[in-house]
């Protein structure tokens, strides 16, 4: 009885493990592109701060030198204002990619993490419907592939991505190491 609950445990961490696997990989997908739709709020937000932050910094320089501005005036300068946080907020929230502008580095990247999805998408399907037993003799190829993937992956630079995605590009990266070594763990301990 203990044997299968062991064995019920690791089928249920494998699947709980490749779920973290293919949600990394689809959030590394979105960051490739710069595609994520989260933070379209937070954008307009910023936009529009900026617009008047702008707006009443110059109004300010303006009225120390004794020209005041109206309302037609402060129309003008928050419309200032909105086309600079605009293009402030280009750079540092970023702007959809067209896979076709990728880099080769890029293309290859995107092309394995779409290879491992579908890999990890058929694993959990199997492994949800426990149509294959949790033995792992795939293990040894697996982790070879999830290894290389991971090797790629730190050796990526995301210096021409925008700032909010090269921040989620180095917590992608501390994320993949941790889910695989979880991953390694949990397939050592096959009980079969």
């Amino acid at each position: 009885m203990a044997y299968l609950l062991a064995y019920q445990k690791l089928h249920q961490d494998d699947a709980r493990q490749q779920k973290k696997l293919v949600s990394l990989l689809e959030s590394l997908n979105q960051n490739l592109l710069q595609s994520d739709t989260s933070d379209q709020v937070e954008e307009k937000l910023v936009s529009l701060g900026g617009s008047f932050i702008v707006m009443m910094g110059i109004s300010t320089v303006m009225g120390l030198f004794g020209i005041a501005t109206g309302g037609l005036g402060w129309v003008v300068l928050f419309l200032m204002g909105f086309v600079v946080s605009k293009s402030l907020g280009r750079y540092w929230f970023g702007k959809p990619r067209e896979k076709a502008s990728l880099t080769p580095v890029e293309h290859q990247l995107l092309h394995q993490s779409d290879q491992l999805l579908k890999t990890c998408k058929q694993r959990l399907m199997r492994t949800k419907v426990k149509k294959e037993p949790f033995a792992c003799s795939y293990y040894p190829n697996r982790m070879e592939e999830l290894e290389a993937f991971g090797r790629e992956l730190q050796g990526f630079s995301a210096n021409h991505l925008a700032y909010k995605y090269r921040f989620r590009q180095n917590s992608l990266k501390k994320d993949w190491l941790v889910a695989c070594q979880q991953l390694k763990k949990i397939l050592a301990q096959d009980p079969v």
